[in-house]
């Protein structure tokens, strides 16, 4: 692998996803604003409260980058506190590659990475695209090891 590095972030499909029982609301809100004039703030309030909530989760999942380099993954992620981890590839045991069926109707995937870590011993990558990028980090790793001269004895 050469010296560039592999950023992939969660897709917006996924963000959406996540958020599915928060845009329900909206119908309620439309529907009941119209049933219940009385109670129009209150319903409104709710419509609000339950779109910000909305509004942050996409940002927060939209700001979440995985970045792979050939001797590390680096975690970042926040809005307000910016937060970012490295795992040392050489410290990967395991990669789980996981397609729930509703991650495979908006073509993405969860890939769960176990390592001797200690800060993230299980890192799961949400909602990034369907790609080959556990084969490319398996082979990343395998490198790493080499450079690093580890070998995993069980």
């Amino acid at each position: 692998m050469t010296e560039k590095s592999i950023v992939v972030h969660p897709t917006s499909g996924y963000a959406l996803l996540l958020n599915i029982q928060y845009l329900l609301i909206i119908p309620f809100v439309i529907f009941g604003s119209t049933l219940f004039p009385d109670f129009i703030e209150y319903i409104l309030a709710i419509g609000v409260f339950g779109l910000s909530i909305v509004l942050y989760n996409y940002y927060y999942l939209r700001q979440t980058v995985y970045e792979l380099t050939k001797s590390r993954l680096k975690y970042s992620r926040g809005i307000f506190t910016l937060t970012t981890d490295f795992i040392e590839l050489y410290r990967v045991k395991d990669i789980v590659q996981m397609q729930p069926f509703l991650l495979r109707l908006i073509g993405t995937m969860n890939l769960t990475i176990l390592s001797s870590d200690r800060s993230h011993p299980h890192l799961v990558l949400k909602g990034i695209p369907l790609s080959n990028l556990a084969d490319t980090l398996r082979e990343v790793v395998e490198m790493a090891r080499k450079d690093n001269r580890v070998f995993e004895v069980d």
